[in-house]
């Protein structure tokens, strides 16, 4: 695996081109995401990584399976140990270097139409550093003749102390199935409601969240440190997830998930409005950008 260490100030990036993910992102000296936890020298386990990218749309589809404009699209499951097709090519592909500085890299990934995975599109990542922020940006042009409904996010994973906290906007709230895909759209729980400060809860979560503004605070009291997330339009969902030892035997509740999402998951079965997957005509791209903010806190 290539690592690539973008640098500046008292921030730092180490990015791969297996997987496109982010293995480290520190700031002076503490981790901003989950350190990646794997072997170098081994084919990278995107779950292992800090972050990863998720294209050309997140989570699942119900039945592996969804029909638009008359055509009916069928897919593989891409992991041997969920049935589903999950999160797209781009956690599981090796990307292309394109640029590169002391700052900021580029890197692409194409992906032509195939069985079980029948989308054809562009995506290209942009990382940069500089004193206050680091930046991803995530861009996606579709490379099919037919018009189809995209859509991009970030697996991010971060540090769970005992004092974590979030905040995190939201008018909805999706209640989860069997396959790990979403129920029913309901108000927001109280013990999920992050629209002030609150702290993860210690039990299963895998959830999604709508009607979200794109803004989002992570703070570690324990590192008087924090992060600000800041995604804005597209983005318009995130997805919070806590592991459990039943589906993780060596989970030590020492991380958790924060996703942001331009769409809600299994938008491909909700009829009208297709959950905000952005439909892009041949040629057409969806375009979108994060910044993560550190933050002292005393």
């Amino acid at each position: 695996m290539d690592i690539y260490t973008l640098e500046e100030g008292d921030l730092s990036l180490d990015v791969t081109n297996e997987c496109g993910a982010v293995l480290r992102a520190r700031y002076r000296g503490q981790d901003l995401l989950r350190p990646f936890s794997g072997n170098p020298d081994e084919p990278l386990t995107a779950t292992a990584a800090g972050s990863f990218p998720m294209v050309p749309f997140c989570n699942r589809v119900e039945g592996n399976s969804f029909s638009f404009e008359g055509r009916e699209y069928n897919l593989e499951r891409n992991t041997d140990w969920d049935p589903l097709y999950l999160h797209g090519e781009g956690w599981i592909s090796a990307w292309e270097l394109r640029h590169r500085t002391e700052t900021s890299l580029t890197m692409a990934l194409v992906h032509g139409p195939e069985e079980g995975a029948p989308y054809g599109y562009e995506a290209v990542q942009t990382f940069s550093v500089d004193r206050e922020c680091l930046k991803i940006g995530l861009n996606l042009k579709n490379t099919m003749d037919v018009s189809l409904l995209f859509g991009l996010g970030h697996h991010m994973f971060f540090p769970k102390t005992p004092g974590t906290i979030l905040k995190a906007s939201a008018r909805g709230f999706w209640t989860e199935k069997e396959s790990f895909l979403p129920d029913q759209r309901t108000a927001v729980p109280e013990e999920m409601d992050f629209s002030s400060y609150a702290g993860i809860p210690g039990h299963w979560i895998n959830n999604g969240f709508d009607g979200w503004d794109g803004l989002a605070e992570i703070r570690w009291p324990e590192k008087n440190m924090g992060v600000s997330i800041r995604g804005g339009n597209p983005f318009t969902d995130y997805f919070v997830f806590n592991s459990d030892r039943s589906f993780e035997p060596e989970f030590q509740d020492d991380y958790f998930c924060f996703e942001p999402m331009t769409h809600t998951a299994n938008g491909h079965k909700m009829g009208d409005g297709f959950g905000g997957l952005s439909l892009l005509a041949p040629g057409e791209s969806l375009e979108t950008a994060l910044e993560l903010i550190p933050m002292d806190i005393l």
